[in-house]
C-alpha cells in the first residue's frame, strides 16, 4: 500500500511479464480472478484485452514472417 498525497489511498501496480507471451491464458478464469481480488471492471477490461485479438510476427535474418492470430 502507498499513500498517495497524504489520502491514505492503496495504491496497486501490476506487470505483465512478457517472456511467457506464448503460453495459453484462460481468460474466463483470468476474468473471475481479477474480479475476485476487487480489481476496477475497467482495468479487468484492458487486461483481459491485452490477451484477445492479438497478431504476432517473428523477426528473422530474412525479414518479418506473416501475421498469425495468437491463441
Amino acid at each position: 500500500m502507498a499513500n498517495l498525497k497524504g489520502h491514505k489511498q492503496e495504491l496497486w501496480i501490476g506487470l505483465q511479464d512478457l517472456s511467457k507471451a506464448y503460453d495459453r491464458i484462460n481468460t474466463s478464469l483470468l476474468k473471475l480472478s481479477l474480479q475476485r481480488i476487487g480489481i476496477p471492471n475497467k482495468i479487468n477490461t484492458l487486461i483481459l484485452q491485452l490477451f484477445t485479438n492479438r497478431y504476432n510476427q517473428v523477426i528473422t535474418p530474412t525479414g518479418y514472417t506473416p501475421q498469425y492470430k495468437v491463441i
